[in-house]
């Protein structure tokens, strides 16, 4: 299984809050309490940004796509996208709409949560020890950071999630094939997590280990 986050796209037209300060706290950039907002829900204002303002040297007019690129942390997809895939997103989320001038865009709300994260195989952090090679000692470890590591047997029938505790959320191949199955453009993603190649998880430096963790060779 392989689980994934979005990325970006240079292909396709980009999507921004319609504010010159964007509060780091607005819901439509992390909804971070996991909680339905459709009753009381503040449509948001997006605008379209059809060349990336911050690539000057773009000639072209960027294509237009069911899965917008964009700088927040939540899934927007077009009209299109949101009547195609309503009753899939129903079981994992709600689909809040937003405010913008050329075309009409939903976000996901996403309310589903599985404990699924692998602390054991995830990249350790540790306290007092220096970020490059050679370490002298690992000192406590004090959590987890990217890359993460998933009991992927707990997400046989998840296709959407977040975790715990932890800000984002995820997706697994089922959602970028049904997404493809519908002929949807723009959903650029980025794998996280490959439960072949990543089976015994990462070491401190984010590098897939070779054997399980007790058997690798501490650095000197």
């Amino acid at each position: 299984m392989k689980i994934y986050k979005l990325s970006a796209s240079d292909d396709y037209f980009m999507l921004y809050q319609k504010t010159k300060d964007p509060d780091p706290s607005s819901p439509i950039l992390w909804f971070n309490d996991r909680v339905p907002l459709s009753e009381n829900w503040n449509p948001v204002a997006v605008e379209i940004d059809w060349q990336h303002h911050f690539n000057k040297r773009r000639k072209k007019k960027l294509n237009p796509a069911d899965f917008p690129s964009h700088m927040l942390g939540s899934l927007i997809m077009s009209k299109h996208a949101a009547e195609s895939l309503r009753d899939y997103l129903s079981g994992y989320g709600e689909l809040l709409p937003l405010i913008c001038d050329e075309a009409e865009f939903w976000v996901l709300n996403v309310l589903k949560e599985v404990d699924a994260l692998d602390y054991e195989r995830s990249r350790p952090v540790f306290e007092g020890r220096e970020m490059t090679p050679p370490f002298k000692s690992f000192g406590r470890q004090k959590g987890i950071m990217s890359p993460l590591a998933f009991h992927t047997e707990r997400l046989e029938h998840v296709d959407i999630f977040c975790l715990p505790g932890r800000r984002g959320w995820y997706f697994t191949e089922n959602f970028v094939k049904k997404v493809e199955s519908l002929g949807l453009t723009g959903l650029t993603v980025r794998c996280e997590f490959d439960s072949e190649a990543h089976r015994y998880g990462f070491d401190d430096l984010g590098r897939p280990l070779t054997a399980p963790r007790n058997q690798q060779e501490s650095p000197l």
